[in-house]
């Protein structure tokens, strides 16, 4: 990864990749495992990722699991957002304000990075409210730039 992810929270084992899959219901796309093994969350030192013309920036990835809580993890935010978030959305980081980005777990394109904008009206399909920004989360990471403001 050559986009250092700062702040990481507490490293977390393959015993806790498990257990996470578990209150998932799902096991994880292996480049998300791989991610997640490496550095449970924290901040990009690059957080800008330029897709079709659109800037969007990332603020932190959400640790997967934490060892004594589950406030404010991937199981945490997935939780919250299930009732109205895309089926196939699976949460894992923010932007600081009301985006949230996530990978699929949809055959044929698991572990692809998305973007999802909450910001619908009631009854809307919000399939409709997300944009594909990558094929995986390595070059995701990799692709982002620094904000030069």
């Amino acid at each position: 990864m050559t986009n250092k992810i700062h702040s990481s929270y507490p490293k977390i084992r393959n015993e806790d990749v498990k257990r996470a899959e578990e209150l998932l219901g799902f096991k994880l796309p292996e480049n998300m495992r791989k991610f997640y093994l490496e550095c449970n969350g924290g901040k990009p030192e690059r957080e800008i990722y330029i897709s079709d013309g659109y800037e969007y920036m990332l603020n932190y990835f959400m640790p997967l699991i934490l060892p004594d809580s589950l406030h404010d993890t991937v199981i945490a935010t997935r939780k919250l957002i299930e009732d109205v978030s895309p089926s196939w959305f699976i949460p894992i980081a923010d932007d600081g304000g009301e985006l949230l980005y996530g990978f699929s777990i949809s055959d044929g394109e698991s572990g692809a990075i998305y973007c999802w904008n909450p910001d619908y009206d009631y009854g809307d399909d919000p399939n409709e409210h997300v944009s594909c920004l990558c094929d995986n989360i390595q070059n995701f990471i990799d692709g982002m730039i620094k904000d030069e403001d």
